[in-house]
């Protein structure tokens, strides 16, 4: 007989975790001098995709490269995200 202790399984959820860049810049402290372009490959060094929402000219698009998300931002900031799978225990 095997108690149910010894037969624990470590389970993990995996989570979609995004942010916007303003809460990206603010949660890991970085000044806020640096442009978007600093900001954006900042945050792809540290592991997270740069994405765009969708909007009624365009689609929204995950995996941008910095000068694509840049770009985006010039004509609306508020439509580029962060995301970065997250797994939880």
């Amino acid at each position: 007989m095997t108690s149910c202790a010894n037969n624990s399984i470590e389970r993990e959820t995996k989570a979609q975790a995004t942010l916007i860049l303003s809460a990206f810049s603010s949660l890991h402290g970085l000044p806020w001098h640096l442009t978007t372009q600093e900001v954006c490959e900042r945050a792809r060094i540290t592991g997270w995709a740069l994405c765009s929402y969708s909007d009624p000219i365009a689609d929204g698009h995950q995996g941008l490269t910095v000068e694509d998300a840049v770009s985006i931002a010039s004509e609306d900031s508020g439509l580029i995200y962060l995301s970065r799978l997250a797994v939880l225990r």
